[in-house]
């Protein structure tokens, strides 16, 4: 049963308070066809130099994304707070709730009850707060919210909430919201919103005291609860420190938070299990997998079923890789091709050693529906794990078990067994490229204003005249593609954030002609490249301009959205160092133009 409510916030948002109301697209797809035809190149593009200061992509920003579930959003009367979110995120654990508080200048400080909360989307330059409380009941159903939390905010206060209405089912015609002064300083954002409903009731106390609401065209409370996707590009400062040649490292696709060391603190180092350590590898490059097979139903939409992996493993390296048949299971040429080079070019920790097992599930579409793929789980016979499985009495370990007295085999440098020529992965990337033009796998390292210190994994591939770079973490995945000209040179095309549970991007961004590969001495001077934003398969929600162009201190690239109104004053900076020593620093910040 529908509240008697709605359909008052329509009529609010259709007069005086339209304002609020999201849009439509900024232009049309024929304009799109037109402005962003076949990737096209700048006319007369030149390079000069010798070699590239640095032989890791070129990364100019970081482009962020996030799908909401739920998103209840609040316009308390407040002295601290603008607006405070409450919202539900999916993750391979289980749903995360989490509150999100904008005070009056506009920052936003996210605040949940987990002990990795810097490792939760890190691109996003968002102050944190990891609180010991944070309980949601969630009794909603599909057609009514009924929610009832209790958590302490960032100030260290008590809050207690119940919020019940209708869920925000029927999807809008125009989608395209608008952030208003929130996250101002820290994103340039575009908001999905599909479908938003006013709350009948929200009620809202502040260490017992209750809290009321403004109220939008004096008439309707600043309660509602709607689904909301964000993407965009975020301001912030890294460095970019390249790595080894090849395909990924052991640590590839972690995020590593070092905590500032204080007279009361210690760093702690933690032995890591090997069959805990396969765990962790094989979720961070599910997405991998999970590509694999989305990519397939394209052309094959009844696609479905288990598919078993086995593979060995040698001190973190893939030395052989099966996919025996299993009753009902995928057998279709193409996906599994395509998931063995994937397992393939995986690396996990060094005191992983033995073999593995693992069963990936996949669903076709159905209906409405969209195709899934699931993580499934392992079977482990490692040479650390195996007394205590022994103990557990593991029966499925038997069809694998493993002689201790000799090691796996392996391959000889620049070698892959069974095969007579050299086919490593590192080969494959960099072939016919002259050794100082060689891509290679890096780390950005992004400092918080705590004085946390954030480290994300990327890698990078090659295939054919396209480069990929892949920060993958179990929740999303970020993909910046190049075009390699001439065998020297990488122009950015387009960057997509994936997250999980999720089959369309959340965020895609691209440009067009390529952004210049800014690591070389000169790349012809200023050059100006269109962009738009695509915000969870809805096209164009933002477009604008990005002028590149040589500077007195490095490369700096001007990002000038020119629709929709509300994002032209959010202008960005990005400033490039390169201190001589391969490594790269990239400032992008927020300026008045």
């Amino acid at each position: 049963m529908r509240w008697v409510l709605i359909g008052l916030s329509t009529l609010v948002f259709a007069g005086c308070g339209s304002k609020y109301r999201p849009k439509g697209p900024v232009m049309s797809d024929y304009e799109r066809t037109l402005n962003f035809p076949t990737y096209r190149s700048f006319a007369e593009q030149r390079y000069a130099g010798k070699d590239p200061k640095t032989q890791a992509p070129p990364l100019p920003f970081l482009a962020f994304g996030a799908a909401f579930d739920l998103d209840i959003a609040l316009m308390p009367k407040s002295d601290d707070f603008d607006m405070i979110e409450v919202a539900r995120l999916s993750r391979p654990s289980g749903p995360l709730w989490f509150a999100l508080e904008t005070n009056l200048e506009g920052d936003q400080t996210l605040v949940a009850s987990i002990d990795d909360i810097d490792a939760i989307l890190p691109e996003l330059p968002l102050a944190r707060r990891a609180v010991d409380r944070f309980n949601a009941e969630d009794a909603s159903d599909a057609e009514t919210i009924d929610l009832t939390l209790s958590y302490i905010n960032s100030l260290g206060n008590r809050v207690d909430a119940k919020f019940e209405g209708d869920a925000p089912v029927q999807t809008e015609r125009k989608r395209n919201g608008r952030a208003f002064d929130h996250s101002a300083n820290q994103l340039l954002v575009a908001l999905d919103i599909p479908a938003q409903e006013s709350l009948f009731k929200a009620d809202m106390k502040l260490d017992g005291a209750d809290v009321s609401f403004r109220k939008i065209a004096g008439v309707v409370p600043g309660r509602f609860v709607q689904t909301q996707v964000q993407g965009g590009l975020a301001v912030g400062k890294f460095a970019i420190m390249p790595e080894g040649l090849g395909y990924g490292g052991p640590e590839y696709g972690e995020v590593i938070v070092e905590k500032v060391v204080t007279e009361d603190s210690a760093p702690v180092e933690v032995e890591v299990r090997p069959s805990e350590a396969v765990k962790v590898t094989v979720a961070q490059n599910f997405s991998t997998v999970q590509g694999c097979y989305l990519k397939r139903t394209e052309e094959v939409p009844e696609l479905g079923g288990p598919l078993q992996v086995d593979f060995d493993i040698s001190e973190g390296v893939v030395v052989g890789t099966a996919l025996p048949e299993v009753e009902g299971g995928i057998t279709d040429e193409v996906m599994t091709r395509c998931i063995t080079r994937a397992v393939d070019g995986w690396t996990f920790a060094d005191n992983v050693t033995g073999k593995v097992q693992w069963t990936f599930s996949f669903t076709p579409a159905e209906g409405d529906g969209e195709a899934s793929a699931s993580l499934g789980e392992g079977i482990y016979d490692l040479k650390e794990d195996v007394a205590e499985a022994a103990e557990a009495d593991l029966d499925e370990l038997d069809d694998f078990e493993m002689d201790e007295s000799e090691d796996l085999p392996e391959a000889e440098e620049g070698e892959v067994e069974g095969e007579d020529e050299p086919a490593t992965a590192e080969m494959d990337m960099n072939q016919g490229l002259r050794p100082e033009f060689a891509l290679k796998n890096f780390t950005t390292v992004h400092t918080r204003p705590s004085g946390d210190t954030v480290k994300l994994k990327w890698l990078v591939t090659r295939r054919g005249n396209e480069v990929e770079a892949v920060q993958a973490t179990p929740d999303r995945t970020l993909t910046y593609t190049y075009r390699l000209v001439s065998d020297a040179y990488l122009e950015l095309m387009n960057i997509r954030v994936e997250q999980y549970g999720r089959g369309t991007p959340v965020t895609a961004v691209s440009f067009n002609p390529p952004l210049p590969d800014f690591r070389w001495e000169s790349f012809g001077g200023k050059r100006v490249s269109d962009f738009v934003i695509d915000v969870n398969g809805q096209q164009n929600y933002m477009v604008g301009q990005v002028e590149t162009a040589p500077g007195t201190t490095g490369p700096r690239l001007l990002v000038r959205p020119s629709a929709p109104s509300w994002a032209e004053d959010r202008p960005l900076l990005t400033t490039i160092l390169y201190p001589g020593d391969g490594t790269a620093n990239v400032i992008t910040e927020r300026v008045e133009l």
